[in-house]
């Protein structure tokens, strides 16, 4: 699948910059820090196979609420054509809330720019097996490559792992096509930040060290 250069060109003119913004929990793992970065490279190496330069946002500074963070957030989702969650206990633990106000406000704005779509703009991918996962995520097309990371030191090199990154840029390219076609365009100085967590109803998850195997 292509992204043709007026498509580009439009999604650029409305307002978008980033083509995938990576929502993750703030963790002191440096095992998950590794994937997450991981899962950065290769989608951006996907999706450059044919768009120049496809923007990622990653924050890598951790901004914890407040003002700055507010701002942040605010203007970066926005600018987004798509968001990759990636899913861990953390991710939906009430400790964790600026994970559940990403998807909130990535979900408002994915039924706001293609309401008629049977997808959203957000794509869920799974790194460790969770026991309850809240509906707002099972109820989303999500991408489990925690079987791939736990088979091997070298997971990104199976074939599983590879099938599954392509399916993720596939699907990023598609939305951003279908945002063309629905003439969706960003519209971020109206975009009002909802300070409410999508997994409200979560008990907080105690935390442990999570066991990766990484490269």
């Amino acid at each position: 699948m292509t992204l043709f250069e007026n498509n580009k060109q439009w999604l650029n003119e409305a307002g978008y910059k980033y083509y995938c913004f990576i929502s993750y929990p703030n963790t002191k793992s440096k095992s998950l820090i590794k994937i997450i970065d991981r899962l950065r490279e290769d989608i951006f190496d996907y999706l450059a196979q044919s768009i120049d330069n496809p923007e990622l946002f990653i924050d890598k500074k951790n901004i914890k609420g407040g003002d700055k963070w507010a701002q942040s957030i605010s203007e970066n989702l926005c600018r987004s054509v798509a968001m990759l969650a990636v899913v861990t206990e953390l991710y939906y633990d009430t400790n964790h809330k600026w994970c559940g106000w990403e998807w909130k406000n990535m979900f408002e704005l994915s039924n706001k720019r293609l309401p008629d779509k049977n997808f959203y703009t957000i794509i869920p991918i799974l790194i460790r097996k969770c026991d309850d996962l809240p509906s707002a995520i099972k109820e989303i097309q999500l991408y489990d490559i925690s079987g791939p990371i736990t088979s091997s030191k070298k997971y990104y090199q199976t074939n599983d792992y590879h099938r599954m990154i392509s399916k993720i840029g596939e699907q990023i390219i598609n939305i951003a096509k279908c945002l063309v076609d629905n003439n969706a365009i960003a519209d971020c100085e109206d975009f009002e930040l909802i300070q409410k967590s999508a997994f409200i109803h979560i008990e907080p998850y105690k935390q442990r060290q999570p066991r990766y195997k990484v490269g």
